[in-house]
């Protein structure tokens, strides 16, 4: 085995998804720990995903206006 010295980095470039579980399983004393483990994915992103689909709605809304709604008949009156 192999023993790195705690005052050096290792930086490693590997696209292999099985690499990348393994380094995540390295513990220390006998690894020296992974502090970060950074990949490259080709999607959108939670906020790219939220504001296309809060665009979709609009363009689908039935109503586009809460006047639109309120005149539309579509409303129910609360009786206490």
């Amino acid at each position: 085995m192999v023993k790195v010295p705690p005052n050096i980095s290792l930086i490693v470039i590997f696209p292999s998804l099985a690499f990348i579980a393994m380094l995540a399983r390295m513990r220390p004393p006998e690894f020296p720990a992974a502090l970060g483990i950074i990949r490259a994915v080709s999607r959108q992103t939670f906020d790219e995903g939220l504001l296309n689909q809060l665009e979709y709605e609009k363009e689908n809304a039935k109503f586009k206006t809460v006047d639109e709604l309120l005149k539309s008949g579509e409303t129910w009156e609360v009786i206490s």
